[in-house]
C-alpha cells in the first residue's frame, strides 16, 4: 500500500514542476491574480477572475471562469459557467454548462443541458452529447455530436451533424454547410432560417454520416446482439471483481464507498486530477531508462484503480440505497445492486458516456483518498 502511494506522489511531484495545485471549499481566482503555470484545482467551488497563463484543470461543484485562461480548460463539475474567455480547447462534463464567453479552439461538451448563449462564441468545432442543447451563439466550424433535443438559433459556420430526438431549427439560424441529422421526425426548420449546403434527414436508426457507406442490416442485428453479450459479460465480470474485492479487502472497499458520501467533491476535484496528471508523469518519467520500469508499475497500478472505480461507485449505490429504506446490509449485496444499477444507467441514450465518466471520476478520486487515509492511519470520518 505504501508502494502505491509513493509511486503516485513521485509521479505528481514530477509533472508538478510547472503547475499549481489548489484545493480546499471555495477556491478564487481574483482579478489581478496571474498564475504563470498550469492550473489543477479540486474544490467545492472555483471562480477564476484574472488569468492562467496555461492550462485548467478542475473538478467542483460550481465552476466558473470570468477571466481568461490561455491554454487548454478541462473541466468537471455540477454547473460550469464561462463569461470570459478560453485560447485554446475546452473538454467539458457536467450537469448544466452555460458559455457567454469565447473559446479560441474546440469544445467537447458532456452534460444534461448546454446553454450556448447569444453573445457566445467557439471558433472552432463543438461537438455535444446532452439531453438538451440551446444553440444561440456563434460556431465557426463544425456542430456535432448527439441529444435529446436541440435548438439551434446562432450561425454555424461548416456542417450540422446530429443525432437528435427533436431538432428545431430557427429564424435566426445561419448554417454555412449542410444539415445531416438523425431523429425519430423530421426536424422543424422555421422559415427565415438559412442553410447553405444539402439538409439530409436519416430516420432514428439509420447512419447520420454523410461520408458513411450504407450498412447491411442482418450485421448491424449481428453487432446490436453481440454489444448486449458483450455488455452483460462486463456486467458479470464487474459483480465477481467487486465481490472478490469485498472479500479480500472489506474494510478498504466500505471506507471508500463511504468516501463519496462524506467528500463527494474531494472525490471528483482529485479523480479528475488523478486521472490526467499520472498519465502525463508516467511520459515524462519514461523518457529515461531508468524510468521506465517504474512507469510500466505505475501504469499497471492506474489501470488498476480505474477499473475498480465503477465497483467502489457501485458499493456506494447499493449501500445508499439500503440505508434509504431503513436497511443495513453486506456489502456483497451493495455490489450486486450497485452494479445493476450502474449496469441500467449506462443504458440511457445521449448521456451514458457522461455517467460512466462521472462514476469514473468519483470512484477513482474515492480510491485515491482511502489509500492516503491507510498511509496516514486514519479513519475514513476523520478527514
Amino acid at each position: 500500500m505504501k508502494f502505491v502511494i509513493a509511486c503516485i506522489s513521485l509521479f505528481v511531484f514530477v509533472s508538478g514542476y510547472a503547475t499549481q495545485f489548489r484545493a480546499g471549499d471555495h477556491v478564487m481566482l481574483s482579478s489581478d491574480e496571474m498564475v504563470e503555470d498550469d492550473l489543477f484545482v479540486g474544490a467545492q467551488s472555483l471562480r477564476v477572475m484574472g488569468t492562467v497563463h496555461g492550462d485548467l484543470v478542475a473538478g467542483a461543484r460550481n465552476i466558473d471562469v470570468d477571466g481568461e485562461v490561455s491554454g487548454d480548460m478541462i473541466a468537471g463539475a455540477e454547473v460550469i459557467s464561462i463569461t470570459g474567455r478560453v485560447v485554446d480547447d475546452a473538454r467539458l462534463a457536467a450537469r448544466e454548462i452555460v458559455c457567454t464567453g469565447t473559446v479560441g479552439s474546440d469544445v467537447l461538451c458532456f452534460c444534461q443541458n448546454l446553454r450556448l448563449r447569444e453573445q457566445a462564441g467557439i471558433e472552432k468545432d463543438l461537438t455535444v452529447y446532452a439531453g438538451e442543447a440551446d444553440i444561440e451563439g456563434d460556431i465557426g466550424g463544425k456542430l456535432s455530436g448527439a441529444t435529446g433535443s436541440m435548438r439551434i438559433r446562432g450561425r454555424i459556420g461548416g456542417d450540422v451533424e446530429v443525432s437528435a430526438g427533436s431538432l428545431l431549427i430557427l429564424p435566426s439560424a445561419e448554417i454555412f454547410g449542410d444539415l445531416v441529422y438523425t431523429s425519430e421526425k423530421p426536424a422543424k426548420i422555421e422559415e427565415g432560417s438559412w442553410i447553405q449546403g444539402k439538409v439530409v434527414y436519416k430516420p432514428k436508426g439509420e447512419m447520420v454520416s454523410k461520408w458513411e457507406k450504407p450498412k447491411f442490416p442482418e450485421l448491424r442485428r449481428v453487432l446490436h446482439r453481440f454489444m448486449w453479450i458483450f455488455r452483460v459479460i462486463l456486467l458479470a465480470g464487474s459483480i465477481i471483481v467487486g465481490l472478490v474485492m469485498v472479500a479480500v479487502a472489506p474494510a478498504f472497499s466500505r471506507d471508500s464507498a463511504d468516501t463519496i458520501k462524506t467528500s463527494p467533491w474531494k472525490c471528483l476535484g482529485l479523480g479528475l486530477l488523478f486521472l490526467i496528471v499520472i498519465p502525463i508523469a508516467v511520459a515524462i518519467v519514461s523518457l529515461t531508462v531508468v524510468g521506465i520500469p517504474l512507469g510500466i508499475i505505475v501504469i499497471l497500478l492506474y489501470l488498476t484503480c480505474l477499473s475498480l472505480s465503477s465497483i467502489v461507485f457501485g458499493i456506494f449505490i447499493g449501500r445508499s440505497f439500503f440505508k434509504i429504506v431503513g436497511k443495513e446490509i453486506s456489502n456483497y449485496w451493495a455490489v450486486l445492486i450497485g452494479m445493476v444499477v450502474l449496469f441500467l444507467l449506462t443504458l440511457i441514450p445521449y448521456v451514458s458516456w457522461l455517467i460512466i465518466f462521472v462514476v469514473t471520476l468519483f470512484g477513482f478520486g474515492a480510491i485515491v483518498i482511502s489509500l492516503y487515509r491507510k498511509r496516514k492511519g486514519q479513519a475514513a470520518e476523520t478527514v
